[in-house]
């Protein structure tokens, strides 16, 4: 009887583990496909909000960069540990290392709750409110982190081909 009982047990407990999965089937093809989860979701939408105040500005909006996006989230992450200009490797935030995204411009938030406070606050602020609308900018990217303790971390982050930015 304590055979079945564990039995049991464990096919409950990997039933719980599979619904707890983040993934959703593509009824069509048979393949998974990962739910955002909060912060990547909310870093959507600061792009979003950030290309909207652009376009109330006269400005164009500027196109997602994939690998902006993931510069981002870790720029993001990395403000939980130094919550500054200077990355933790003692490297300042507009020098990725990358080849193709030497220099590029953060806008950095802590403590807001949501996108649209984030972006109001950029907004609001002269130096972040003249990188957000900057017209020459070919790409941007935003992260969102929580820490354990919820508070929100945010970076936008803007690139300009060659790193130069005429007239700024």
């Amino acid at each position: 009887m304590k055979a079945k009982q564990m039995i049991c047990c464990l096919v409950a407990i990997c039933l719980l583990a599979l619904t707890a999965c983040s993934t959703v089937p593509d009824t069509g093809s048979g393949n998974s496909t990962p739910i955002p989860s909060t912060t990547e979701r909310y870093a959507v939408k600061v792009v979003e909000l950030a290309n909207a105040e652009r376009e109330k500005a006269g400005v164009p909006a500027v196109p997602v960069d994939p690998q902006l996006m993931k510069l981002a989230a870790i720029r993001a992450e990395e403000l939980a540990t130094s919550f500054s200009h200077t990355r933790p490797n003692g490297e300042g935030d507009q020098y990725t290392g990358l080849p193709d995204y030497e220099w590029v411009m953060c806008n950095l938030g802590m403590g807001y709750l949501s996108p649209a406070e984030v972006v109001n606050g950029w907004m609001h602020s002269p130096g972040h409110r003249r990188n957000m609308l900057y017209a020459g900018h070919d790409g941007v990217g935003a992260g969102c982190y929580q820490d354990s303790s919820g508070t929100l971390y945010w970076c936008i982050i803007f690139y300009r081909d060659g790193g130069f930015y005429p007239g700024y």
